[in-house]
């Protein structure tokens, strides 16, 4: 009998915990749908002037998503929706010299867009070349 309360001890909160991950997993991929749709409306609906910024604050924000992506903060499915989400952003930035040009431009050292480097090198996507 003590076998299976200490049993259901353990299992209870180990299970808890999985669940709890997944729950700030799929909190946290929606936060960044969320940012990356109103980062996106901002690069479209600005002036000429703003352009170069808004993009940039979205190139960071990619950054950014490509670290939370390898720092394993979002797992399972969830995993797989950001890695898709991130495939396309990366493969839509290449798709127009002028964002491809915008790009290249705001590096300014060896480590800016290494985790959208290193992301779109294991993923086979062609990231400012």
């Amino acid at each position: 009998m003590s076998y299976w309360l200490w049993l259901v001890g353990v299992l209870a909160p180990s299970i808890a915990l999985i669940l709890n991950a997944r729950a700030l997993s799929v909190s946290t991929y929606l936060e960044l749908c969320e940012n990356f749709s109103k980062a996106f409306r901002r690069v479209k609906d600005c002036n000429d002037k703003d352009f170069d910024y808004e993009f940039g604050e979205l190139l960071n924000l990619t950054e950014n998503a490509c670290h939370i992506f390898y720092s394993w903060m979002i797992w399972g499915a969830t995993s797989g929706l950001l890695e898709d989400y991130l495939t396309e952003a990366i493969r839509g930035v290449n798709k127009e010299s002028k964002t491809r040009h915008l790009a290249a431009a705001a590096i300014t050292g060896d480590r800016t867009f290494a985790e959208i480097t290193k992301f779109a090198e294991k993923h086979g996507i062609k990231f400012l070349g």
